[in-house]
């Protein structure tokens, strides 16, 4: 079977908390939601984003005329400016995202490990990643909605481990493994453009 402690139930850490920020950005923009713009840059902006050079192995050929909107996912600075300018500075919203911001610099959240890649339509990456048996293991993929994304985490012999049935910005896989080993995250863009990603890990 796969590698994977099924008695033992992943609870959503730093990793699937950034991608719920993420997730819930997106929606508050669609909205013009203020309040959930405002809790998505505090969530987001807890964590603390170290950036991991990763041997990402691309395959695919790169169209050259396909349109690249969107430079990178949002981080936690550009959802608070996005709050700040719907927001009116006399507030009281104003004076809670300023309240937040400096309560996550005095106090710096939990450390996840970040990757870039990008991916033209057409275009998949694999990346190879080591976790501890025993122990919560979470993947993330934050895209920068240019691009119709695909995820999919095995184990060493090949056992799938997490497929999530779409993903539009963000998503994560949380998941204990049964004993310490490699797994590979594959990731695919299906278009119509280009997509610039974050890689996550616990």
């Amino acid at each position: 079977g796969p590698n994977l402690d099924a008695t033992a139930p992943a609870q959503p850490g730093a990793v699937g908390q950034h991608v719920m920020a993420q997730q819930l950005y997106a929606a508050a923009l669609a909205r013009q939601d203020r309040l959930a713009m405002l809790a998505a840059a505090s969530i987001a902006g807890g964590h603390a984003m170290t950036p991991v050079d990763r041997p990402v192995e691309v395959s695919g050929d790169a169209p050259s005329d396909a349109p690249d909107a969107t430079p990178a996912p949002p981080d936690a600075a550009v959802m608070a400016a996005t709050a700040r300018a719907q927001i009116d500075p006399e507030e009281t919203l104003a004076l809670l995202l300023a309240e937040t911001e400096a309560g996550n610099r005095l106090v710096p959240g939990a450390t996840i490990a970040s990757s870039p890649a990008r991916l033209a339509p057409g275009q998949s990456l694999t990346l190879r990643l080591a976790f501890d048996g025993g122990a919560g293991a979470e993947i993330g993929v934050l895209g920068d909605g240019d691009g119709r994304l695909t995820m999919t985490l095995v184990d060493a012999d090949g056992a799938l481990i997490c497929q999530p049935r779409s993903l539009s910005a963000a998503t994560a896989c949380g998941f204990v493994p049964a004993a310490s080993g490699y797994f590979t995250l594959s990731v695919a863009n299906a278009g119509p453009g280009v997509a610039d990603l974050l890689i996550l890990t616990n």
